[in-house]
């Protein structure tokens, strides 16, 4: 993929949106550190070795282009937000899992308000949860580690 291509700019747009929400920040161990909070948002696929918790964008296959405007296409991306479950919250998995709802919401809500700044940030036409707050499968948990993940569907684009 060519490093100025409207795809790879939608992605690192959306990335960089997730650094700005202070929940993000606070969420990351980094508060007011939009930098150090963008290094924990994966684009295009979550690589080893990783650290928890962790967001990552990429587009999905339904990505489209309207040819209005070719620096803001609009397209269809998929963000994910993923935290381990700690010793402590395994025991009682709905109040993590509503811990952890509460903070992807608030990072959801922020990104929202940005958007609509006019501060240069990529706009959002809509969010819309897929999947989650969900705990990784059991058979994972030795690999993978214990975690909750959620996912939503990101229509990012032209207003209107």
């Amino acid at each position: 993929m060519a490093a100025n291509s409207p795809e790879l700019s939608v992605v690192d747009s959306l990335a960089q949106l997730v650094a700005t929400s202070a929940t993000w920040q606070a969420w990351m161990g980094s508060p007011g550190n939009a930098a150090a909070a963008y290094a924990r948002v994966y684009q295009f696929g979550i690589e080893a070795p990783f650290t928890r918790p962790l967001a990552m964008v990429a587009p999905t296959n339904k990505w489209r282009h309207l040819l209005m405007d070719a620096r803001w296409p609009r397209c269809e991306l998929y963000l994910l937000f993923e935290d381990t479950v700690s010793a402590a919250d395994a025991t009682n998995i709905q109040a993590a899992k509503q811990t952890f709802a509460n903070r992807s919401g608030n990072v959801i809500m922020e990104m929202l308000d940005k958007s609509r700044d006019d501060g240069g940030h990529v706009l959002l036409q809509d969010i819309q949860p897929l999947t989650g707050p969900r705990r990784s499968p059991r058979e994972e948990r030795a690999t993978l580690g214990d975690y909750i993940e959620e996912a939503y569907r990101v229509i990012v684009g032209l207003d209107g």
